[in-house]
């Protein structure tokens, strides 16, 4: 079933397009309505002799993004999953010629492929007379599909697109190129086509920085679920995790999707299950913001593999000031702290009065101009009012950020998601499980991809980062009893954001405390850094609990 399903001129000006949100088939009527500007030329992006059907699939593109000045947002690889609701992923090109050629010479036999020349593309419209002309390079920020993939007399060749049709390629086997030899040109054909061109692997790898991969696997289980928002740990927890079992090998695909308009960090893991029946990290996907992620995995035949979901609970569009910000001030550490233990109804609302009075009059506490409200409102509440209500009711007072469970995190209470599984395997099953420890995936993450940054005959301190200056640190206990571990940021006040968890073990003013059991490797803290450029600067220090071994 093609995008659109009649492409055939509308005497009512309604069309009915076949898109895929999150990988699942939606079908949406639209009518033929395209903005102009006040030049009377059509606003959208036009493709050459592609009529009005192009305009058509944008115009519902943006309305699957809410809106046309969402569009710029879109990678190429988002709009292709949106239109095809097929897995898509990127593959790096190094600058091993061999290895690359053999890469793509695999992928193009299973899959569509295009591409990616780095930089920034062009303004169509603005630029056309520079369009127009020969280039000796592929053109910035354009994917190129791949056509063919030929090794001939010794030269290993790639035949690509011309998105465009409207420049002419003068590099290497350009169609004036005299490695165009009479049996080259009847080996691979005559090369007048301006709509393709040809490029050797030597120049492929100089030009390109990776390739797209559209996958289109025969199967495809698509599961819908959300992360909850623990109310008490702020923590953010997958449903269930999901067993994945084969009884042949194969390739599979398995994407992790959100809304466009939701922007969560959101990372895949797969567990492998070895013949003793250990589990070790398979393959992972780094905590990001895309609209999805895909991992692509070779199953062995009667092996178990464990997916998880995660999530740190951190979204994109906000600041870690916008928790407890007004327009006249925020509260300080001190005062997120009380609000934090009456969320978790550990401290009532004289005792709140109280802490709240120590501080006023000083400059890090609650807004100057608010405070004495402020603690006359407080006075006015019950004894009897539960936490939450009592939260409640001093944060909408007040004009706080606020909803029942929301208070410590800038993060969506439910994190929505479609988890979908393709491939061509008919005995692949997929089945819902028990949670996976977060903790023990922790572990394992840490045990992977950490560097050690302190060590010490009690302790290491360990440290990943994951795309879009997302960080992890973690400590691996070497002793018999427990330690308490003390990270201190304040050298990075007010430029990371922490996870919802990590906030609810803040102490003083950006210092994260955390007890690590005896012999146990644990995450201390998650956090995104918000300075680009800028190093992460934390202080590590540590003590034996030892009357607690």
């Amino acid at each position: 079933m093609g995008i659109i399903e009649n492409m055939t001129l509308s005497d009512y000006g309604f069309y009915k397009l076949n898109l895929f949100p999150n990988g699942v088939q939606q079908s949406i009527i639209i009518d033929d309505l395209i903005p102009f500007d006040i030049t009377e030329e059509i606003s959208l992006y036009q493709f050459n002799n592609s009529g009005i059907w192009s305009d058509l699939l944008i115009k519902e593109t943006a309305k699957m993004v809410d809106g046309y000045e969402n569009l710029s947002k879109l990678s190429i690889g988002e709009c292709l999953s949106l239109w095809t609701g097929c897995p898509i992923s990127y593959m790096s090109v190094s600058q091993d010629q061999i290895e690359v050629f053999r890469m793509i010479q695999y992928q193009f036999g299973n899959s569509t492929i295009a591409a990616r020349a780095p930089g920034k593309a062009p303004e169509l419209f603005k630029e056309t007379n520079y369009l127009s002309h020969s280039v000796d390079q592929p053109l910035p920020g354009f994917h190129y599909p791949i056509l063919q993939v030929r090794e001939v007399q010794g030269h290993r060749l790639l035949q690509l697109g011309n998105p465009w049709g409207i420049f002419s390629w003068k590099g290497s086997w350009s169609k004036m190129s005299p490695f165009w030899t009479i049996d080259m040109k009847e080996l691979l054909g005559k090369n007048e086509d301006k709509d393709s061109f040809w490029i050797g692997i030597e120049d492929f790898v100089k030009f390109f920085t990776g390739v797209l991969v559209i996958a289109e696997p025969e199967f495809v289980n698509s599961i819908e679920g959300s992360f909850e928002l623990h109310s008490v740990s702020s923590k953010f927890e997958a449903p269930s995790s999901y067993l994945l079992h084969s009884q042949e090998n194969g390739v599979v695909y398995i994407s992790l999707c959100q809304d466009f308009s939701q922007k969560s960090y959101l990372g895949l893991t797969i567990l492998k299950q070895d013949e003793q029946g250990k589990l070790g990290i398979c393959s992972n996907s780094d905590l990001c913001c895309e609209n999805s992620i895909t991992n692509k995995l070779f199953v062995e035949p009667y092996r178990n593999y464990i997916i998880i979901l995660r999530t740190n609970g951190i979204h994109r569009d906000l600041s870690q000031s916008q928790i407890f910000e007004t327009e006249s001030g925020n509260l300080s550490h001190k005062a997120k702290a009380a609000l934090k233990m009456i969320y978790q109804k550990h401290l009532g609302a004289q005792e709140l009065q109280n802490l709240l009075q120590q501080q006023q009059g000083t400059t890090a506490n609650l807004a100057i101009e608010n405070c004495e409200e402020f603690l006359i409102k407080c006075s006015q509440l019950t004894e009897s009012s539960s936490g939450h209500q009592i939260l409640q009711q001093l944060l909408s007072k007040e004009g706080y950020l606020s909803s029942d469970k929301m208070v410590f995190s800038h993060s969506k209470e439910h994190i929505n998601f479609t988890l979908n599984v393709h491939s061509d395997l008919k005995s692949l099953k997929l089945t819902s499980i028990p949670s996976f420890s977060s903790q023990l995936l922790e572990g394992l993450l840490l045990k992977s991809k950490g560097l050690e940054v302190s060590d010490s005959p009690d302790c290491t301190l360990l440290h990943f980062e994951e795309g879009d200056s997302l960080h992890t640190l973690g400590c691996v206990n070497k002793t018999p009893c427990p330690i308490e571990v003390t990270l201190d940021f304040s050298a990075m006040h007010g430029k990371v954001t922490f996870s919802p968890e990590t906030i609810l073990t803040l102490g003083r003013e950006s210092v994260v405390k955390c007890i690590v059991e005896p012999n146990a490797i644990q995450a201390v803290a998650s956090l995104k850094h918000n300075m680009d450029g800028e190093q992460l600067k934390v202080d590590f220090t540590y003590r034996k609990l030892v009357g607690t071994a």
